[in-house]
């Protein structure tokens, strides 16, 4: 046989052609490296489209030119390993001959899954592709670098448990307590393997080394995390007997922030680990956090600075002395933001917003009008130079005694006494003084061009401010929009007035006012425009938001604003590792909020950070991580917040631990006017947590309840429950009709009711009348506005959705169809699931024509999250690694469906397949009584089912009988 090329991916890259020669530098460049080893992992038989290697490599690129590149790139490999190691087929794939290059990575697959563990860890020389990053490649490519790397520690931590697990049965107590620590290495955030390694260290003799074991880990959570172990692995302290350096509920590090998030190099690595060279735009950015953390603490406050290189001014009170005077200039009241806004056109210079000051006001209890609250907060902000002082009007004329205070110091560096007929004459004064004390040039721009022109505006705007960060969030609502009102072009008071809208819902005037705004914004001072495009783009999934989002970063990083939306850009693109690693640097350099508690409802930008967190590890399926976050979030956020509360009980359930979230039920009704909004998720968690214990006649008596209700909001809940319930019972029928009653009783029928419909429709045989209801959407006009998740992701996900039906059909031409359709119209969207969805649909296309390699290896680029995402994808993946006898993978595959939440992108999949797959998966990977228990689940699911269910059932269970 011919001598094969050889590829080493698993730690050190290394790549040599067939008679053993290093291939020359030149063609092992990063990204040819990492296009060979995208191909080399697209399995034996694998071709990927052209089309889809020139979006993740060369994005930017016009098509010709990236065309040019792929061909230049292939060229090179061709030359340096043989021309038939790569080949096409047809002009628009291209793949790799396996029998011409071995590739370790590809093999350490193949001997997981012929069951050789031992074989495939030997391997193992560390993580895929470890240090290797590809600059100017689309965030798809790091996302799919993340994806495997991930799946490649999973599968060693599996096959090391596999071996721990056989050298304990073999009474090899060396070999298993080797392994099980080997197993706890790959990810040492792990409970699970941690409890295994502590139970095998105890069960052979080694209390010491269990004692060690257990209290290595408990430390590390508290010096990184600043929380304790979960209660299951807490359980093992009694029994080992050892004190535990923390209480069962750990308390909160002095800034209650998890440990290590006061340093940005200490910051733990988020699980999947994050990537080992941040995006080349984001070096800038990352440099600058770097350089704002590593410069400590306030003099004699202990507490954390942001404050960049060079001067930070934040302007503070100003009084108004007008005894005697006649009628105020309406400038007069708005001083403050005057003066700042002129102050922030100098170069050299940062200026401190008034957003950032209320928020520091606020967070003390403190006022707006006491010089020592302000500045209080300007030295915490890291502030250098605060501006305060008093206005005298008098008849005709102002004057303004204006003190420079080192921050540092306490002491004045100097007094400015100006003078005018207008307020504005005085604030020109000021910005020109203040400018020459700093040896800088003054502004060219006059100062209407900066801020709005209406002193009515201004004042309605202020009050907003002053409302916001006082907890009357409605009161601040309508200051707002009374300032856009006054002044269309008011981009400040836009900007706040989307940052209190829920989920980007605006009222009809508010959002009219907010796109007028965003509309105007090349005329705004350049962090306002920032600020409003950026919000916009987030809000209205616009692929530009996270440049938007980095410029903002980059320009301002005296304020935490832009690394907060940031990460937030980057978490809907789908970029999780790196949007964990930016808002955990964020939260460590904005900890100078966490020492003081919340004043009512006032917005706290480092909890939604925290929950930022939190919700990008759900999406990450790392559940450990994320309840550590939750936990440090509900500490921020005063402990009682619903959202905390929420999403701690949700956690729990999704974690298996059924009892604590009903006990945490039980105890989370709090007796304000959030008591409401906390009733109305808890009557949705309480079904949803039924179902997915399996619990059906208590979900079926609480669906009961809300359908008899008076409230209508309620039995609109308990009609959507109706069908996904009967859904998961296997009865078609009756999940029909309850599809039609919930879409009669609401007055707009949303996307929501023709995919409720469809996902009962479809099994049911009923195609086109499901196809029907999703056409029938798509021809719906749809009009962008702020705060809409945008034309270009409802068109994508109703695609998809449109796709199972053609799948169902097997319609070869409308799939393939419809999945170029998918890929153009999701590259116009931020989400990055968007972006994924086409690969579905490749997925399906390749799973009719009897390509389950290929299948799998779409079905797997096609996802987003594990947990968060088109439910038939895992389970598409899952049937192809099935067909390839593959069970051991498939199983893998399958079980962060377990975790997912059946309110949302999972309402449109039944829980009963998911276990329906997983006790197949399980009975054919030797694993009969894990396939016990998920059969038993179904049986309970389907008794009473339609008569196809009850024949899977059947042989689903004589299939496992067999065994």
């Amino acid at each position: 046989m011919t001598p094969a090329a050889r590829l080493s991916l698993l730690g050190t890259t290394d790549l040599r052609a067939a008679d053993g020669q290093a291939v020359q530098a030149g063609a092992i460049q990063p990204k040819r490296l990492v296009l060979l080893a995208y191909l080399a992992l697209a399995g034996p038989q694998g071709y990927v489209r052209r089309d889809t290697l020139l979006a993740l490599f060369w994005p930017e690129l016009p098509s010709e030119q990236a065309r040019h590149a792929l061909r230049q790139s292939l060229h090179y490999l061709r030359a340096s390993l043989g021309r038939e190691i790569i080949r096409g087929r047809g002009d628009t794939e291209v793949g790799i001959d396996p029998n011409r290059l071995w590739c370790d990575a590809r093999a350490f697959e193949e001997r997981m899954a012929a069951r050789d563990a031992g074989g495939a860890l030997a391997l193992w020389r560390g993580e895929l592709l470890d240090g290797v990053f590809v600059a100017d490649a689309a965030p798809a490519l790091e996302q799919w670098l993340d994806a495997e790397r991930l799946r490649f520690r999973r599968l060693a931590a599996a096959g090391a448990a596999e071996l721990a697990a056989a050298a304990d049965a073999a009474s090899d107590a060396r070999g298993a307590i080797a392994w099980a620590r080997r197993a706890s290495g790959f990810d040492p955030d792990d409970e699970r393997a941690v409890r295994a390694l502590v139970e095998m260290l105890d069960r052979h003799g080694d209390r010491a080394g269990a004692l060690r074991a257990y209290a290595g880990f408990e430390q590390r959570l508290r010096e990184e995390y600043g929380t304790a172990p979960s209660a299951q692995t807490r359980a093992l302290r009694a029994r080992l007997g050892v004190v535990s350096s923390l209480p069962d509920e750990a308390a909160p590090a002095a800034s209650a922030v998890p440990a290590g998030q006061g340093s940005v190099g200490a910051a733990p690595e988020p699980s999947p680990r994050r990537h080992p060279a941040v995006r080349a735009r984001l070096v800038t950015l990352a440099a600058a956090i770097v350089a704002i953390a590593a410069l400590g603490f306030v003099l004699g406050g202990g507490r954390r600075m942001e404050r960049p290189h060079g001067e930070v001014l934040a302007v503070g009170t100003i009084a108004i002395d007008s005894a005697g005077a006649g009628p105020l200039d309406g400038d007069a009241h708005t001083l403050r933001t005057l003066i700042a806004a002129d102050l922030s056109q100098l170069q050299g210079i940062a200026v401190l917003s008034e957003g950032r000051l209320y928020e520091l006001v606020a967070r003390a209890r403190g006022s707006m009008d006491a010089r020592s609250h302000v500045l209080d907060a300007a030295r915490r902000a890291g502030a250098t130079e605060l501006l305060d002082g008093v206005l005298r009007a008098e008849p005709g004329r102002y004057r303004l005694e204006l003190q420079r205070v080192d921050l540092a110091t306490g002491t004045v560096r100097g007094t400015l006494d100006l003078d005018g007929a207008r307020i504005r004459d005085i604030v020109t004064q000021a910005t020109s003084r203040i400018a020459d004390a700093h040896r800088l040039a003054p502004p060219r721009r006059t100062l209407g061009a900066l801020t709005s022109q209406s002193p009515l505006a201004r004042r309605s705007y202020e009050r907003g401010m002053h409302a916001m960060y006082t907890g009357e969030l409605g009161a601040a609502m309508r200051h707002f929009s009374a300032a856009l009102e006054l002044d269309p072009k008011f981009f400040a008071a836009a900007y706040y007035a989307l940052t209190l809208t829920p989920a980007g819902v605006l009222g009809d005037t508010l959002s009219r006012q907010v796109e007028r705004a965003a509309a105007a914004a090349d005329s705004a001072p350049e962090r306002e425009r920032l600020q409003i495009r950026t919000l916009v783009a987030i809000m209205g999934n616009d692929p530009r938001a996270v440049a938007f989002a980095e410029s903002l970063a980059s320009r301002y990083p005296a304020e935490p604003e832009g690394r907060y939306l940031l990460g937030q850009a980057l978490l809907q693109a789908g970029a999780f590792a790196s949007a964990v690693e930016l808002m955990r640097a964020a939260i460590a350099t904005d900890s100078v909020l966490l020492d003081s508690a919340l004043s009512g409802e006032a917005p706290c930008r480092v909890c939604l950070a925290m929950r930022m967190v939190a919700q990008t590890y759900i999406f990450m399926d790392s559940m450990d991580q994320a309840s550590r976050w939750v936990d440090a979030w509900r500490r921020a956020s005063g402990g009682g917040d619903v959202g905390t509360i929420g999403f701690q009980i949700l956690l729990h359930d999704v974690m298996g631990r059924r009892d604590e979230a009903l006990a945490a039920v039980r105890d989370s009704l709090p007796p304000t006017e959030a008591g409401a909004l906390m009733r109305s998720f808890l009557g949705s968690f309480l079904v949803e947590s039924a179902i997915r214990a399996g619990d059906f006649p208590e979900a079926a008596r609480l669906i009961a309840g809300d359908l008899a209700s008076d409230d209508e909001e309620r039995r609109r809940n308990g009609l959507w429950w109706d069908v996904i319930y009967r859904h998961v019972r296997g009865r078609l029928g009756e999940a029909a009709a309850a599809a039609d009653r919930f879409c009669a009783a609401l007055h707009s029928p949303p996307d929501d009711c023709a995919l409720i419909r469809a996902s009962v429709l479809v099994p049911a045989g009923r195609l086109e009348e499901a196809a029907g209801h999703i056409e029938r959407r798509l021809q719906l006009p749809y009009s962008d506005t702020a705060g809409t998740p945008g034309r270009a992701r409802r068109q994508t996900w109703l695609l998809a959705h449109l796709a199972e039906v053609r799948a169902a059909a097997r319609d070869t031409t409308a799939l393939s169809l419809l999945a170029d359709s998918m890929e153009a119209i999701g590259r116009r969207s931020a989400y990055g699931r968007d972006r994924r969805l086409h690969f579905h649909a490749r997925g399906l296309l390749h799973q009719i024509r009897g390509e389950h390699e290929r299948a799998a290896v779409s079905f797997r680029m096609g996802e987003y999250s594990p947990t968060f995402n088109l439910g038939q994808t895992r389970a598409g993946w899952a049937r192809s690694l099935l067909a390839l006898g593959r069970p051991e993978e498939a199983a893998t595959v399958l079980d962060p469906l377990r975790r997912r939440v059946l309110t949302s992108v999972g309402s449109y999949y039944s829980e009963a397949e998911v276990h329906f797959l997983l006790a197949r998966a399980h009975g054919e990977a030797g694993r009969p009584e894990v396939a016990r228990e998920h059969l038993a689940w179904v049986e309970q699911a389907w008794d009473g089912a339609d008569p196809p269910f009850q024949r899977r059932l059947a042989a689903l269970r004589e299939s496992l009988t067999a065994r």
